[in-house]
């Protein structure tokens, strides 16, 4: 996955390059994403990532992660960083195994204060062990890595969704005739 993503136990934060396998640049796009729960997911891989989400959107806790074979089942590749209601984070990773020509998948509770994810998890680890948060280290990491960009997109866990506003459209009273 060509891009990176960091967590510092406050903000999720991403870089927004969007490239071909190969590497080629290509655009931008959004990288993170609030989930139903309240809970945050940050998305390396196939920018196509709605089953993913879809999948996590309800989970609250640790308890409900999907097992592998749910994840495997997806048929999707990448690397999802995600934060749950609860601040704790998890890091998934479903990818295709040539040998034996089938999908894989693995979570990890991230046991540490910060955590990264993607080709420029080594430079923001780098930035947030030295103090950086998560926006400033997706910064550095995109001055040092060719496969991350700017802008940087952040999301706090306590930031809620903006609440859409229903308007009913009230009609216009015409005075009757006399």
């Amino acid at each position: 996955p060509m891009t990176v993503i960091a967590w510092d136990s406050k903000t999720l934060s991403s870089d927004s390059c969007v490239s071909t396998t190969s590497g080629y640049y290509v655009g931008q796009d959004r990288k993170i994403f609030r989930l139903k729960s309240g809970g945050m997911l940050g998305t390396a891989g196939d920018s196509d990532c709605r089953a993913v989400i879809s999948l996590l959107d309800s989970i609250k806790d640790g308890n409900d992660i999907p097992s592998r074979a749910e994840l495997e089942s997806l048929r999707t590749q990448g690397e999802y960083l995600l934060v749950l209601p609860d601040k704790s984070a998890w890091t998934i990773d479903i990818y295709f195994d040539e040998d034996i020509k089938a999908f894989m998948a693995s979570v990890n509770e991230v046991r540490s204060k910060f955590t990264a994810i993607g080709h420029g998890q080594d430079f923001a680890r780098t930035a947030m062990s030295l103090g950086k948060t998560s926006a400033e280290a997706v910064k550095e990491a995109c001055k040092w890595s060719l496969t991350c960009r700017l802008p940087v997109q952040s999301m706090k866990l306590e930031d809620k969704p903006k609440e859409k506003i229903k308007r009913v459209r009230q009609p216009k009273l015409v005075p009757e005739p006399e």
